[in-house]
């Protein structure tokens, strides 16, 4: 199954339209079916649906969650609790999200309507679903806290029932009069363990931070992956010991390209690896195979005479 958003200029809007694409390959990726797009708000001018993620849930469910900017009421509505509409006071800023989903039962043959869930999201966080051992699914974003706070939250994403309260994954407090443009990464080990990563901003803290939560536990004091003042979306893959890898693209004063720390199943960052660039990396993803391997992809900007190009790169980590 594969999901993007594509881009639609509009007279007006400040950034493009887009649309949430699908499409699916029932012969291993010999040949694809036709693209349709899963927000059902088509018949309306074109609106923003993007900063997605997607996953498998139990037998053949499939999961896509994006920012929406559908049903928003404008920020100065009172604050969102619990997946009703409204955003904070702070009539200032952007327009929060809304979370909406899009479930198919069988493996994308048929999608079920759209269903809006939490608001109060910062518009272009990305959204990252995680599947468990149970074929559950849990859903991590940044949250839009009153004051103008920008903090990573998780939640269990259900189809069909009304979206359960968020848990804070850190109680960081980064005060922030916009969108930072970078969610968390999150996963789920097979001891239904819960990693999350994410970059903080907050005055004197700044910097890239990994937590964890064992099933039925709470979240562990965060450790630090990288300090100082930065921009970054890091991502993470559980390994099979218990610990984590996360991969970050750090741009700051000190480093600029792809970094990686292994993190231990007692919460230690064990090992660090970077790999520079001069242009910078960007949006990395990375998965542990079952080969005791790690597979890590990045966008990275590379020189071509006088020019730029982006290319995309792939590492085998041991």
């Amino acid at each position: 199954a594969a999901v993007w958003t594509n881009s639609i200029d509009v007279a007006g809007r400040q950034w493009p339209a887009s649309n949430i694409r699908f499409a699916r390959s029932i012969d291993g990726g010999a040949t694809w079916s036709r693209t349709i797009t899963l927000n059902d708000d088509t018949a309306a001018t074109p609106g923003g649906h993007i900063f997605h993620g997607a996953a498998w849930s139990g037998d053949s469910t499939l999961l896509v969650a994006w920012l929406d900017e559908r049903g928003g009421a404008s920020p100065g509505d009172a604050a969102d609790q619990g997946g009703h509409p409204g955003h904070h006071p702070e009539s200032n800023l952007e327009p929060d999200a809304r979370i909406y989903l899009a479930s198919s039962p069988n493996g994308g043959a048929r999608w079920r309507p759209n269903q809006p869930l939490w608001g109060a999201a910062c518009p272009c966080c990305r959204v990252s679903l995680a599947r468990g051992p149970d074929g559950a699914v849990i859903a991590g974003w940044r949250k839009h806290f009153p004051g103008s706070v920008r903090d990573p939250v998780v939640a269990p994403l259900v189809s069909g029932r009304a979206p359960p309260a968020e848990t804070r994954v850190a109680t960081d407090g980064w005060v922030y009069p916009g969108c930072p443009h970078t969610g968390p990464g999150v996963t789920v080990d097979a001891r239904g363990t819960t990693h999350v990563a994410w970059l903080t901003g907050k005055t004197n803290g700044e910097g890239v931070f990994y937590a964890r939560r064992p099933a039925g536990g709470t979240f562990s004091e965060p450790v630090a992956i990288e300090r100082g003042r930065m921009t970054a979306h890091p991502r993470v893959a559980a390994l099979p010991d218990g610990g984590a890898i996360v991969a970050v693209d750090p741009d700051s004063r000190e480093f600029v390209g792809l970094l990686l720390a292994r993190v231990s199943a007692d919460g230690r960052v064990v090992a660090r690896s970077k790999v520079a660039s001069e242009l910078g990396a960007d949006h990395p993803d990375v998965v542990a195979l079952p080969d005791s391997t790690v597979l890590v992809a990045w966008m990275q900007k590379e020189k071509a005479g006088d020019e730029a190009r982006t290319r995309i790169r792939l590492i085998r980590v041991r």
